[in-house]
């Protein structure tokens, strides 16, 4: 070996000096052990983003549609409210609030969830409960949203979301 190694005084990088034959300085590098630890790191880490991002997705696509059902909910109550019983309203009698067709409160509702006016999201939205007193109509919608990703951790990719809203029939 022609080699020979200078000692770098008081120095802990991780190179060695070497001298060759020649005389000439060439370095080296030493193996830390430290080398590839960047890679582990990001390989580690894909999967934790991955799934952090596939939940917060599933996450936004089921409140969107919650919110989007709520809203659908808000018009049908809305709609219903609007039943003016005309029988109870022109019977000659002075009333203080606007009486209701409940009847025709409830197919009203039921025209509404649902159809082609409703937002797409919710179109197989079905009314689970419906309440009509004398000027107050409240209304709960189901509906399922399909999660995109829920279905890659085994967990089930349709969920039931409602919604309830009521609304008090105006008088003026």
């Amino acid at each position: 070996m022609a080699a020979r190694e200078v000692a770098r005084g008081g120095f802990s990088d991780s190179r060695i000096d070497i001298i060759d034959r020649a005389g000439g300085l060439v370095r080296q590098r030493i193996p830390t052990g430290a080398e590839g630890s960047v890679l582990l790191l990001v390989i580690g880490m894909v999967p934790i983003l991955t799934g952090l991002i596939a939940v917060g997705t599933d996450l936004a696509v089921m409140f969107t549609h919650k919110r989007s059902l709520a809203a659908e909910a808000d018009a049908a109550a809305l709609a219903g409210a609007q039943s003016a019983d005309l029988g109870k309203l022109y019977n000659g009698s002075r009333a203080s609030e606007l009486p209701i067709d409940c009847a025709q409160a409830r197919k009203v509702v039921e025209d509404r969830v649902g159809s082609a006016a409703s937002d797409k999201r919710v179109a197989t939205a079905s009314v689970t409960g419906f309440r009509c007193r004398s000027n107050t109509v409240t209304v709960q919608v189901r509906s399922t949203v399909e999660l995109p990703f829920a279905s890659h951790f085994g967990v089930s990719p349709t969920v039931d979301v409602s919604a309830e809203a009521a609304a008090r029939s105006p008088f003026r």
